[in-house]
């Protein structure tokens, strides 16, 4: 690609995907490089999309782990039917400026749910609790998935709190809530994603000798 921000480091990263992961990863890769160098619209969206994508997929990928994403909706579109089955109380809806705030009857600091209302608490915090568990441990899976030795190699305190930071950055952007993304937000989208690429980069050029050098890369991507 005859392009000037396509350089011979983000030519080998692309193809250190591509024959170590797929080459879905690898274009998707090529797209947010492309979206944040020529600032298409709505870009902050789509590289931030992008990069929580690679970090949530490419080491389950390769390791052939089964990714699970917490259904939300169902899980609470259930509790609420049960919910309203046992006619448990909900909150009071904000009273209306201007307008006398209705009577409703006190709330006591205990209510009885019933044991199928219990249970599918339960199963809301537990499948919540499993997709936290999942975040915190895509670093691990990261190293186990493509570090030369994977049962010898400890993961990085570098390296996994750079990943947890950008993997949590990239995920509260991925997607539209209706406000435009702040100035702030676009100024750091380049040096995070640089931030990225070089976390990957630590696999795709040797891993042992540039790994072990990641403290000294990062604190110059952030200069």
């Amino acid at each position: 690609m005859d392009r000037p921000y396509w350089n011979d480091e983000r030519a080998r990263l692309h193809r250190w995907i591509a024959e170590n992961a797929c080459s879905s990863f690898a274009a998707i890769y090529k797209g947010a490089v492309i979206n944040l160098c020529e600032k298409n619209p709505g870009y902050l969206r789509f590289v931030s999309h992008a990069v929580r994508d690679i970090m949530n997929g490419m080491a389950p990928f390769k390791l052939r782990l089964e990714r699970k994403q917490v259904q939300y909706v169902d899980i609470v579109g259930k509790l609420h039917v049960l919910w309203l089955e046992k006619s448990l109380p909900l909150r009071a809806p904000s009273p209306i400026e201007g307008q006398p705030i209705p009577d409703t009857p006190e709330l006591t600091t205990e209510v009885p749910v019933g044991g199928a209302v219990l249970e599918q608490i339960q199963v809301l915090i537990e499948a919540h609790a499993d997709g936290r568990k999942r975040n915190d441990d895509s670093a691990s899976n990261f190293v186990q998935a493509f570090s030369q030795n994977p049962t010898k190699t400890p993961v990085p305190e570098s390296f996994a709190i750079t990943w947890q930071e950008l993997h949590k950055w990239f995920r509260r952007r991925a997607h539209e809530n209706g406000n435009s993304p702040s100035a702030e937000e676009i100024a750091l989208l380049e040096s995070k994603f640089v931030q990225f690429e070089l976390l990957l980069l630590s696999f795709g050029d040797k891993y042992q000798h540039s790994l072990g050098r990641l403290d000294e890369i990062l604190e110059e991507a952030n200069k």
